[in-house]
Parts: C-alpha cells; sequence; structure tokens
C-alpha cells in the first residue's frame, strides 16, 4: 500500500497539485487494474424505485440548495443491493485531470462504498437483527442501519467534534427503536473518547480504527 497526502503549495490550485503529483514517475510507472476517484462531498440517498437520471440534480440541491457545484457536476451510483441510488458531486476540472490521465477511471462516492461495505460485513456475521454503523470523517459523520444486507437507514451529518457526534449517533439510536443491550454498533475513525462515551450506552460496540 502507498498512501499520499497532496496539497497545494504557494499559488497551486487543488486540481495543479493533484495533477503534478499523479505525473510523478512513481505513480506513472504502475499499471493499475482499477483507478477510482472518490467524492466525500455531501450526499444524499433515493430508494430505485423514486430514481431518475434527469432528476439527479433536482434533488441534490433540494438538499443542499448552497451548494457551490454546477448542475453538470452532480453525479450518482446505483447500489443495486441495497436499492438505492447515491448522489453527490464531483468539480469537473477534477474528473478531467484524472480521467486525462487514466481514461478508465471511475468516479463514485466514498459513502456508496461504505455502505456497501457494511452490507458485505452484514452477510459474513449472518446476523438475523439490525446493525448499526459508524463511519467518522474530519468533517462529517455517516449513520447507517442495516438488517440481512437491507439498508434501514443512512444518513450524512456535518459535524466535526465529538459532543455533536455523540448527539446524532445516539438521536438516531432512540429514533430507529434501538435496545442498548440488544443491537451492535461499528464505529469505524472514532476517537477513543467517543467510543467510551457511546459505550455507557450501547453495550456492544466495536471501535474499529
Amino acid at each position: 500500500m502507498q498512501v499520499e497526502n497532496v496539497r497545494p503549495q504557494g499559488g497551486q490550485t487543488a486540481v495543479e497539485a493533484l495533477r503534478q503529483a499523479l505525473i510523478r514517475p512513481r505513480g506513472m510507472e504502475f499499471h493499475f487494474a482499477e483507478v477510482r476517484l472518490l467524492s466525500d462531498e455531501p450526499c444524499t440517498f433515493l430508494p430505485l424505485e423514486e430514481f431518475r437520471s434527469s432528476d439527479i440534480a433536482t434533488y441534490y440541491f433540494f438538499n443542499f440548495p448552497e451548494s457551490r457545484f454546477k448542475p453538470s457536476e452532480v453525479c450518482y451510483d446505483i447500489l443495486a443491493s441495497l436499492e438505492v441510488a447515491v448522489l453527490y458531486a464531483m468539480e469537473a476540472p477534477t474528473v478531467q485531470t484524472v480521467v486525462g490521465l487514466f481514461p478508465e477511471a471511475k468516479v463514485c462516492s466514498q459513502t456508496g462504498l461504505w455502505l456497501e461495505q457494511f452490507a458485505e460485513a452484514g452477510h459474513r456475521s449472518k446476523e438475523t437483527i439490525p446493525h448499526f454503523y459508524v463511519q467518522i470523517q474530519e468533517h462529517q459523520m455517516l449513520l447507517a442501519l442495516l438488517q440481512q444486507g437491507r439498508l434501514c437507514f443512512a444518513c450524512n451529518y456535518a459535524v466535526s467534534n465529538d459532543p455533536d457526534r455523540l448527539y446524532y449517533l445516539l438521536s438516531v439510536w432512540k429514533n430507529m427503536e434501538l435496545d442498548g443491550e440488544k443491537h451492535h454498533c461499528t464505529m469505524y475513525g472514532a476517537s477513543d473518547v467517543l467510543t467510551a462515551n457511546v459505550r455507557k450506552y450501547v453495550r456492544n460496540v466495536a471501535f474499529i480504527a
């Protein structure tokens, strides 16, 4: 595994910094079986039965009316196994830069990949009761409830501190009528403080860095 965090230097734009990083010899010397450009922008969800590709911009801006993106930059992923579509956005210059270097690159939502991973974990565990998943990022948090691979609830919350994360987590837990003794919670990327506070209310909680 090779990981590199790239940040603009001086007067560079983010796209310029990205392109310079991608064309370095140590990156271009590899042949990639797959290239994905992941969006971690806020996203929303639609049941497949209500999904129309021609309406994705309308749905997206209804949920994010102050978004800086253009209608043409709204994208979607179909999660067929979960019977849901994920609507998100990606800046066109970023897509053009990556696809220009890697024509086979696929644009997709990071949230969609997580939901699919949660569903796979549920199938492997063979649990019959709902399982609660929490994915923590620096400025947002994904909460999802799945039962035997079926998506019951999912929502991204714009939040960047542990007290607010705990509030949203427990609010959804209560609204979904989950039992602190019976149901399980798996948390990804949570701090030790947040995990310790969740354990006060949820007995079966697992922490994964």
